[in-house]
Protein backbone atom coordinates (compact mmCIF):
# COMPACT_ATOMS: atom_id res chain seq x y z
CA UNK A 1 0.00 0.00 0.00
CA UNK A 2 1.02 3.07 -0.60
CA UNK A 3 1.65 5.85 2.56
CA UNK A 4 -1.68 7.95 1.65
CA UNK A 5 -3.91 4.83 1.40
CA UNK A 6 -2.77 4.15 5.39
CA UNK A 7 -3.28 7.65 6.41
CA UNK A 8 -6.99 7.75 4.45
CA UNK A 9 -7.34 4.61 6.27
CA UNK A 10 -6.49 5.96 9.70
CA UNK A 11 -8.85 8.63 9.20
CA UNK A 12 -11.48 6.96 7.83
CA UNK A 13 -11.37 4.53 11.14
CA UNK A 14 -11.10 7.20 13.11
CA UNK A 15 -13.94 9.30 11.99
CA UNK A 16 -15.63 6.13 12.76
CA UNK A 17 -15.23 6.91 16.12
CA UNK A 18 -15.80 10.60 16.30
CA UNK A 19 -19.35 9.47 14.73
CA UNK A 20 -20.17 7.01 17.10
CA UNK A 21 -19.04 9.19 20.11
CA UNK A 22 -21.46 11.88 18.17
CA UNK A 23 -24.07 9.18 18.92
CA UNK A 24 -23.95 8.16 22.10
CA UNK A 25 -23.75 11.36 23.59
CA UNK A 26 -26.30 13.56 21.59
CA UNK A 27 -28.58 10.35 20.34
CA UNK A 28 -30.96 10.80 17.47
CA UNK A 29 -32.28 9.32 13.58
CA UNK A 30 -29.40 11.47 11.91
CA UNK A 31 -26.53 10.60 14.34
CA UNK A 32 -27.35 6.96 14.28
CA UNK A 33 -27.21 6.92 10.45
CA UNK A 34 -24.15 8.70 10.00
CA UNK A 35 -22.47 6.10 12.76
CA UNK A 36 -23.45 3.68 10.39
CA UNK A 37 -21.87 5.36 7.30
CA UNK A 38 -18.84 5.12 8.74
CA UNK A 39 -18.93 2.52 11.00
CA UNK A 40 -19.24 0.37 7.76
CA UNK A 41 -16.49 2.22 6.00
CA UNK A 42 -14.31 1.65 8.96
CA UNK A 43 -15.32 -2.61 8.78
CA UNK A 44 -14.57 -2.50 5.33
CA UNK A 45 -11.37 -0.93 5.44
CA UNK A 46 -10.28 -3.17 8.23
CA UNK A 47 -11.78 -6.41 6.33
CA UNK A 48 -9.80 -5.51 3.02
CA UNK A 49 -6.24 -5.14 4.71
CA UNK A 50 -7.14 -8.66 6.40
CA UNK A 51 -7.94 -9.81 3.01
CA UNK A 52 -4.79 -8.65 1.02
CA UNK A 53 -3.49 -10.27 3.55
CA UNK A 54 -4.56 -13.77 3.23
CA UNK A 55 -2.94 -16.25 0.58
CA UNK A 56 -5.82 -18.22 -0.06
CA UNK A 57 -7.92 -17.60 -2.95
CA UNK A 58 -10.53 -19.82 -2.59
CA UNK A 59 -14.42 -19.78 -2.75
CA UNK A 60 -14.58 -18.28 0.95
CA UNK A 61 -12.13 -15.43 -0.64
CA UNK A 62 -14.03 -14.67 -3.86
CA UNK A 63 -17.38 -13.92 -1.51
CA UNK A 64 -15.66 -12.26 1.01
CA UNK A 65 -14.49 -9.64 -1.70
CA UNK A 66 -18.02 -9.35 -3.34
CA UNK A 67 -19.11 -8.55 0.45
CA UNK A 68 -16.24 -5.84 0.78
CA UNK A 69 -17.07 -4.23 -2.61
CA UNK A 70 -20.74 -4.71 -1.77
CA UNK A 71 -20.29 -2.70 1.46
CA UNK A 72 -18.40 -0.34 -0.10
CA UNK A 73 -20.69 0.72 -2.65
CA UNK A 74 -23.53 1.41 -0.22
CA UNK A 75 -21.84 3.98 1.27
CA UNK A 76 -23.58 6.98 -0.93
CA UNK A 77 -26.90 5.50 0.01
CA UNK A 78 -26.06 5.27 3.44
CA UNK A 79 -24.67 8.80 3.23
CA UNK A 80 -28.24 8.95 1.38
CA UNK A 81 -29.82 8.16 4.60
CA UNK A 82 -27.86 10.68 7.08
CA UNK A 83 -29.63 13.32 4.73
CA UNK A 84 -33.10 11.82 4.76
CA UNK A 85 -33.17 11.89 8.43
CA UNK A 86 -32.45 15.40 8.46
CA UNK A 87 -34.89 16.40 5.54
CA UNK A 88 -37.29 13.80 4.28
CA UNK A 89 -36.79 13.50 0.81
CA UNK A 90 -39.13 13.43 -2.35
CA UNK A 91 -40.71 10.42 -3.02
CA UNK A 92 -39.10 10.39 -6.46
CA UNK A 93 -35.70 11.31 -4.87
CA UNK A 94 -36.01 8.13 -2.51
CA UNK A 95 -37.02 5.53 -5.25
CA UNK A 96 -34.04 6.66 -7.11
CA UNK A 97 -31.49 6.25 -4.81
CA UNK A 98 -32.84 3.07 -3.24
CA UNK A 99 -33.26 1.47 -6.77
CA UNK A 100 -29.45 2.24 -7.53
CA UNK A 101 -28.34 1.08 -4.41
CA UNK A 102 -30.36 -2.42 -4.64
CA UNK A 103 -29.01 -2.43 -8.32
CA UNK A 104 -25.36 -1.91 -7.31
CA UNK A 105 -25.86 -4.73 -4.77
CA UNK A 106 -27.27 -7.50 -6.95
CA UNK A 107 -25.04 -6.53 -9.27
CA UNK A 108 -22.11 -7.10 -6.89
CA UNK A 109 -23.37 -10.45 -5.40
CA UNK A 110 -23.84 -11.81 -8.68
CA UNK A 111 -20.11 -11.46 -9.96
CA UNK A 112 -18.78 -14.72 -11.57
CA UNK A 113 -15.10 -13.81 -10.20
CA UNK A 114 -12.32 -10.92 -10.61
CA UNK A 115 -9.86 -10.94 -13.23
CA UNK A 116 -6.65 -11.71 -11.56
CA UNK A 117 -3.54 -8.73 -12.65
CA UNK A 118 -2.73 -9.21 -16.31
CA UNK A 119 -5.47 -10.97 -17.49
CA UNK A 120 -7.81 -9.63 -19.82
CA UNK A 121 -10.85 -7.64 -18.70
CA UNK A 122 -13.76 -9.51 -19.68
CA UNK A 123 -16.96 -7.20 -20.84
CA UNK A 124 -19.21 -7.73 -18.42
CA UNK A 125 -16.43 -5.98 -15.46
CA UNK A 126 -16.47 -2.32 -18.08
CA UNK A 127 -20.37 -2.64 -17.28
CA UNK A 128 -20.16 -3.41 -13.86
CA UNK A 129 -18.20 -0.98 -13.69
CA UNK A 130 -20.61 1.84 -15.55
CA UNK A 131 -23.57 0.66 -12.85
CA UNK A 132 -21.12 1.72 -10.02
CA UNK A 133 -19.67 4.95 -11.28
CA UNK A 134 -22.96 5.70 -12.39
CA UNK A 135 -24.72 5.11 -8.68
CA UNK A 136 -22.20 6.81 -6.56
CA UNK A 137 -22.45 9.55 -9.08
CA UNK A 138 -25.94 9.66 -8.93
CA UNK A 139 -26.15 9.23 -5.21
CA UNK A 140 -23.32 11.14 -3.91
CA UNK A 141 -24.86 14.16 -5.98
CA UNK A 142 -28.48 13.61 -4.32
CA UNK A 143 -26.34 14.25 -1.27
CA UNK A 144 -24.12 17.08 -2.02
CA UNK A 145 -26.99 19.28 -3.40
CA UNK A 146 -28.78 18.63 -0.40
CA UNK A 147 -26.67 18.88 2.14
CA UNK A 148 -25.42 22.17 0.55
CA UNK A 149 -29.24 23.18 0.32
CA UNK A 150 -29.26 22.67 3.97
CA UNK A 151 -27.07 25.11 4.94
CA UNK A 152 -29.22 27.83 3.71
CA UNK A 153 -30.73 30.52 6.14
CA UNK A 154 -28.61 28.68 8.67
CA UNK A 155 -25.65 30.31 11.06
CA UNK A 156 -22.49 30.46 9.72
CA UNK A 157 -21.31 27.84 12.01
CA UNK A 158 -24.25 25.40 10.76
CA UNK A 159 -23.78 26.91 6.91
CA UNK A 160 -20.58 25.93 6.74
CA UNK A 161 -20.92 22.45 8.32
CA UNK A 162 -23.05 21.51 6.10
CA UNK A 163 -21.33 22.79 2.81
CA UNK A 164 -18.22 20.91 4.32
CA UNK A 165 -19.82 17.60 4.18
CA UNK A 166 -21.67 18.34 0.95
CA UNK A 167 -17.71 19.09 -0.73
CA UNK A 168 -16.72 16.09 0.57
CA UNK A 169 -18.99 13.61 -0.60
CA UNK A 170 -18.60 15.17 -3.50
CA UNK A 171 -14.41 14.60 -3.52
CA UNK A 172 -15.32 11.03 -3.09
CA UNK A 173 -17.68 10.60 -5.97
CA UNK A 174 -14.91 12.22 -7.95
CA UNK A 175 -12.20 9.62 -6.91
CA UNK A 176 -14.91 6.87 -7.32
CA UNK A 177 -15.45 8.23 -11.22
CA UNK A 178 -12.04 8.18 -11.83
CA UNK A 179 -11.18 4.64 -10.68
CA UNK A 180 -13.93 3.82 -12.82
CA UNK A 181 -13.00 5.16 -16.22
CA UNK A 182 -8.99 4.64 -15.89
CA UNK A 183 -7.25 1.94 -16.89
CA UNK A 184 -5.58 -0.31 -14.47
CA UNK A 185 -1.74 0.41 -13.89
CA UNK A 186 -2.65 4.30 -14.97
CA UNK A 187 -0.11 6.97 -14.06
CA UNK A 188 1.52 6.98 -11.08
CA UNK A 189 0.40 10.81 -10.86
CA UNK A 190 -3.30 9.64 -10.74
CA UNK A 191 -2.76 7.40 -8.40
CA UNK A 192 -1.14 9.96 -6.13
CA UNK A 193 -3.84 12.89 -7.14
CA UNK A 194 -7.03 10.22 -5.93
CA UNK A 195 -5.07 9.88 -2.84
CA UNK A 196 -5.29 13.47 -2.29
CA UNK A 197 -8.48 14.04 -3.27
CA UNK A 198 -9.70 11.59 -0.34
CA UNK A 199 -7.50 12.61 2.13
CA UNK A 200 -9.15 16.29 1.53
CA UNK A 201 -12.74 14.29 1.73
CA UNK A 202 -11.75 12.87 4.56
CA UNK A 203 -10.51 15.95 6.06
CA UNK A 204 -13.25 18.05 4.95
CA UNK A 205 -16.03 15.61 7.01
CA UNK A 206 -13.52 15.91 9.97
CA UNK A 207 -14.11 19.30 9.95
CA UNK A 208 -17.41 18.98 9.31
CA UNK A 209 -18.49 16.28 12.16
CA UNK A 210 -15.91 17.81 14.90
CA UNK A 211 -14.06 20.78 14.06
CA UNK A 212 -11.83 22.46 16.54
CA UNK A 213 -13.01 25.83 19.01
CA UNK A 214 -10.63 28.01 17.04
CA UNK A 215 -12.52 27.74 14.33
CA UNK A 216 -15.90 27.13 15.78
CA UNK A 217 -15.19 30.68 17.20
CA UNK A 218 -13.91 32.29 13.88
CA UNK A 219 -17.09 30.82 12.17
CA UNK A 220 -19.38 32.83 14.54
CA UNK A 221 -17.46 36.01 14.86
CA UNK A 222 -20.60 37.58 12.22
CA UNK A 223 -23.47 36.44 14.60
CA UNK A 224 -21.31 37.83 17.40
CA UNK A 225 -20.69 41.18 15.41
CA UNK A 226 -24.50 41.01 14.55
CA UNK A 227 -25.65 40.32 18.35
CA UNK A 228 -23.34 43.59 19.04
CA UNK A 229 -25.49 45.55 16.38
CA UNK A 230 -28.45 44.76 17.49
CA UNK A 231 -27.61 45.18 21.10
CA UNK A 232 -26.56 48.71 20.44
CA UNK A 233 -29.69 49.87 18.13
CA UNK A 234 -32.15 48.19 20.64
CA UNK A 235 -30.92 50.56 23.33
CA UNK A 236 -31.57 53.34 20.80
CA UNK A 237 -35.17 52.27 20.35
CA UNK A 238 -37.98 55.01 22.09
CA UNK A 239 -41.22 53.02 21.26
CA UNK A 240 -42.54 49.64 22.16
CA UNK A 241 -44.04 49.46 18.47
CA UNK A 242 -40.41 49.67 17.19
CA UNK A 243 -38.57 46.64 19.20
CA UNK A 244 -39.88 44.40 16.54
CA UNK A 245 -38.99 46.03 13.94
CA UNK A 246 -35.64 46.49 15.39
CA UNK A 247 -34.91 42.77 17.22
CA UNK A 248 -36.21 40.63 14.53
CA UNK A 249 -34.11 41.34 11.68
CA UNK A 250 -31.05 40.44 13.80
CA UNK A 251 -32.75 37.46 15.40
CA UNK A 252 -33.63 35.97 11.76
CA UNK A 253 -29.89 37.05 10.93
CA UNK A 254 -28.18 34.92 14.07
CA UNK A 255 -30.62 31.98 14.53
CA UNK A 256 -31.40 31.11 10.54
CA UNK A 257 -34.48 31.67 10.87
CA UNK A 258 -36.62 32.59 7.82
CA UNK A 259 -39.45 34.42 9.68
CA UNK A 260 -40.44 35.43 13.44
CA UNK A 261 -42.92 37.30 15.24
CA UNK A 262 -43.46 38.84 18.45
CA UNK A 263 -46.63 38.17 19.83
CA UNK A 264 -46.89 40.04 23.07
CA UNK A 265 -47.60 43.96 23.92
Amino acid sequence: MRPLEYVNDALFVGLAGVCYLHWRRHGGKAAAWLALTFGVLAGVLVAALALTAATSADDLSLWATKLILAAVFVFPYLLFRFTAALDRPARRTELVASGLAGLVLVATLALPGLPEEGEPVPGWVNAYLAVVVVQWTTTSLIVAVRLWRAGRAQPTAARRRMRGLSIAAAGLSLVIVIAGITPSGSAGWLTTATDVITLISALMFYLAFAPPAVLRNAWRVPEQAMLRSAMGELKTVARPEDVAACLLPNVVGMVGGRGAALLDE
